[in-house]
């Protein structure tokens, strides 16, 4: 700032006060003068005296009031850095620092005693007592000034820091809450500290204490409601519902009303899940029947068609005295019982049909054990019992083994077992091989039905729909496993059988039973097609295929494999690049590869324009046949042309290549009172066939024993008749 000029060694030292006579040297001239002349100069020369004595005077007050400003202006600048300065000024001194300092003095002392020092240096250099007078009287005022604001931006942080506090007392009470929630003992403690944090905070902040008491409340309805949240966020629900009981009275009802929801809506979604899983988990052996379940359920079924009691509502007894449903004999029943982990209790073993029923399949997966997985020796052994069942084991041995009897041909242990037990072990055998034996799969229905039976009339509508919602989720995931599995299953048995020629009794034993009861008529039927040859293709699925080739992406690999079965092998192949092309979105170069889309449009348009629907409904059989074998003899003619050419046909070729087919004629037959007559080929039906022409392209398949179909038909005598186009032509293998 500016600085005022100093006169520091500034001295004016008058002769006498004002007022003093001034005594003047007297010359010759003064002598001679009258001597009213003399007193006239007399009375000059005082008031000239008085005069510079007044200006003198004003010269040092000037003088003392600059020395003085620059005084305070030095002193205020040392003020104002002691006040604001970033590094030193006492506004800058936050928090504890402001009210707890390294000196051990106040705030207000402090920077007075350092502010102080400057006061006595600027002091000490003053020249005269007026300046230092009237510098005192300024500094004071500015020191006063200063100390009471640092005494306020004292108080202040105090004030500050106290209520951080208090906020750090609320928060880390919260937190501690939210994580030792399950902590009674230490949520209480907690849940006090929140409750006088909060109280001292309101009142600190001038409040009343009946205000104070509501924000304390307020607090301690927060510090529940995160107990509360975070034990549903840890999935303990029922903990939740304990701690909002207990506390309830202590929150607020804007707070409860929340916690109420969390709980009920928790409740809901924990009870409706497990509500599913009982339920899902009940029905599982049903939706996924193991070959244990099916033997034993062949049994039973044998036994007593299922039933416990006879028509007259008495305990089913055989001749032999076996009760129930398992027809166990009550001296096997403490044993079996025992087997199955369960107490003997003859009373439910004669009247309760699940209690008989677990005794009887823990017998008989002992059977199984003991026996080795044997099917039908568990059979004999449930039916006839173990010992004599090992007894005729023996007896079959001993006599194989005598050649003039036998011709060293082995012997079968149930040619030493009663005729009722060889029986039933043919019996059930037989129908265990077949894939009986499979519980009654419940329906999705069914579950939802037993589902809200399990939740009650009073289950809310949020907690039925939560249970139906999983339940459905949980066995469309089942439904998806076990179809999955049984793709998987299926799909390697046709491979091995593809690969063995045909030979279902080569796949492992371990893959043969895992084959499921429902497929295994299908794989055995595949097995014998592929021994005998007669690699023949499903007319629907062709032309279903070909119409829609982008389900071809959806299938899993073994999905599709299992579509072999129903294809031929060059069919096969056809829809296997088709696949590739939907998965991958690109186009083989190969010659055995068409442009399916261009041929799948051509088709359609050419069928149409004679009149004929390129996709009819499944219940037209007959037409649905036909347009199948229109496509399978066209997709077949462009592999064969391309085949030939060595090369891939563009579209303009292909359209011209399918209206040479289309325009292709050939003897159709005639009525009943007409010859045979001139149509075109494609336009035809099977039983447009002449007919000496179909009896011998029917005796062609029964001789390689198959039963074709109209459309194998009517495939072999368009193929037939193209050959002899390309014969008569002079241009054979030449389209």
């Amino acid at each position: 700032m500016p600085r005022v000029p100093t006169y520091d060694n500034l001295q004016v030292t008058p002769s006498s006060m004002p007022g003093q006579r001034l005594d003047a040297p007297v010359t010759p001239e003064i002598a001679s003068l009258p001597a009213k002349q003399l007193g006239q100069l007399g009375d000059a020369v005082q008031k000239a005296g008085s005069a510079g004595a007044t200006i003198f005077i004003d010269l040092q007050k000037q003088a003392n009031d600059a020395r003085v400003q620059e005084a305070v202006e030095k002193f205020r600048e040392q003020e104002l850095k002691l006040t604001y300065d970033k590094d030193v000024g006492f506004l800058n001194q936050r928090g504890s620092s402001a009210f707890q300092r390294e000196s051990g003095k106040s705030l207000q002392d402090d920077y007075i005693e350092t502010l102080n020092k400057k006061y006595d240096e600027i002091y000490g250099g003053l020249g005269n007592d007026a300046q230092k007078l009237m510098f005192k009287e300024q500094a004071d005022r500015i020191k006063v000034n200063f100390g009471a604001q640092a005494t306020k931006h004292e108080a202040d942080e105090f004030y500050h820091f106290q209520k951080s506090v208090k906020d750090s007392v609320i928060s880390n009470g919260l937190n501690e809450i939210g994580l030792r929630y399950n902590d009674p003992v230490a949520v209480d403690e907690a849940v006090n500290r929140v409750k006088q944090a909060a109280y001292d905070k309101a009142m600190m902040e001038s409040n009343s204490a009946q205000f104070a008491e509501v924000q304390a409340k307020k607090a301690l309805s927060d510090a529940h409601k995160v107990a509360i949240s975070t034990a549903i966020e840890k999935n303990n629900v029922a903990y939740a519902e304990g701690y909002k009981n207990k506390y309830k009275d202590q929150m607020q009802a804007n707070d409860l009303l929340y916690v109420e929801g969390l709980v009920t809506k928790e409740m809901d979604k924990k009870v409706g899940i497990q509500a599913a899983q009982t339920v899902i988990n009940g029905n599982l052996p049903k939706m996924m029947t193991s070959n244990i379940d099916r033997a034993f359920n062949i049994a039973i079924g044998s036994e007593s068609s299922g039933r416990q009691f006879d028509a007259a509502g008495n305990p089913l007894k055989s001749s032999k005295g076996a009760i129930g449903k398992a027809q166990l004999l009550p001296s096997t029943g403490p044993e079996a019982a025992k087997l199955a982990g369960l107490e003997w209790d003859e009373e439910r073993f004669y009247n309760d049909e699940k209690y008989n029923e677990t005794l009887g399949k823990a017998y008989f997966e002992k059977q199984l054990k003991d026996f080795n997985g044997r099917i039908d020796l568990a059979y004999a052994a449930y039916n006839a019992g173990p010992r004599a069942v090992r007894e005729a084991m023996e007896k079959a041995v001993k006599d194989s083994q005598i050649p003039s009897a036998n011709a060293g041909k082995m012997k079968s242990y149930l040619e030493y077992l009663p005729t009722e037990t060889q029986n039933y072990v043919e019996k059930n055998m037989k129908a265990y091989n077949s894939g009986q034996g499979e519980f009654e799969k419940p329906s999705l229905l069914e579950i939802h039905r037993q589902v809200r039976d399990s939740l009650g009339p009073d289950a809310s509508t949020d907690r039925v729909k939560i249970a139906v919602d999983e339940a459905s989720r949980q066995y469309d995931q089942i439904e998806k496993a076990i179809k999955q599995k049984d793709d998987a299953t299926v799909a390697n048995a046709m491979k091995m059988i593809v690969a063995n020629g045909g030979d279902y009794a080569a796949l492992p034993a371990a893959l043969q039973a895992a084959i499921p009861p429902k497929e295994l008529s299908g794989v055995m039927k595949f097995a014998n097609d592929i021994r005998n040859g007669d690699d023949h293709t499903n007319e629907a699925l062709y032309l279903q295929l070909t119409q829609y080739p982008e389900q071809l992406k959806s299938m899993s690999d073994d999905e599709f494999y299992r579509l072999r079965s129903e294809l031929s092998q060059s069919d096969f192949k056809h829809f296997a690049n088709e696949r590739s092309k939907q998965i991958t979105g690109r186009s083989s170069d190969k010659f055995d590869d068409i442009n399916s889309a261009s041929v799948k449009s051509i088709v359609n348009n050419r069928l149409m324009s004679l009149g004929i629907d390129p996709s009819p409904k499944d219940t037209n059989k007959s037409e649905m046949m036909r347009v199948s074998s229109v496509f399978k003899y066209v997709n077949d003619a462009v592999i064969e042309k391309q085949m030939q050419d060595g090369k891939k046909m563009s579209d303009a070729e292909l359209e011209k290549f399918i209206d040479k087919l289309f325009a292709q004629s050939t003897m159709t037959k005639g009525g009943w009172f007409s010859s045979d007559k001139q149509g075109r080929m494609l336009n035809m039906k099977a039983s447009d066939i002449p007919t000496d022409v179909r009896k011998l392209i029917e005796q062609d398949f029964n001789n390689r024993g198959i039963e074709p179909t109209d459309s194998d038909v009517l495939n072999a005598y368009w193929m037939l008749e193209s050959k002899k186009k390309k014969q008569s032509s002079g241009a054979t293998g030449k389209w």
